[in-house]
């Protein structure tokens, strides 16, 4: 079931990301934002712990931990820098940017459905 969940989330927060391209729900899309990346930052953290060391064997593990982790800094960490230091914006564009990579998860899914 931990999988089909994951599955489902990750299939979810794609379709989210599609209507909120289209549509104008800012805090609804603030909203899922963070509960997305609550849900995958939980995720990746069961995985880490059960795996172990294994799970730094498989590059898409990693691929996942670093799109996570971009996530974290983007929605945590980034807001407090930049109101102290307002000048890298640039920087935060490109972390940004990564963070669009979450739907390569979505191939994952499809994958295990082919």
């Amino acid at each position: 079931y931990y999988l089909a969940f994951s599955n489902l989330v990750v299939v979810v927060n794609a379709a989210t990301m599609g209507v909120f391209t289209d549509f104008d729900l800012e805090d609804l899309e603030g909203t899922l934002e963070y509960t997305f990346q609550a849900i995958y930052t939980f995720e990746i953290t069961t995985r880490v712990w059960g795996h172990q060391t294994a799970f730094f064997y498989d590059s898409f593990n990693i691929f996942e931990l670093v799109v996570v982790a971009v996530g974290c800094v983007d929605l945590f960490v980034l807001p407090i820098v930049l109101k102290t230091a307002p000048r890298i914006g640039g920087l935060i564009s490109i972390l940004r940017l990564l963070r669009i990579i979450r739907v390569v998860r979505v191939f994952r899914v499809v994958k295990m459905f082919s």
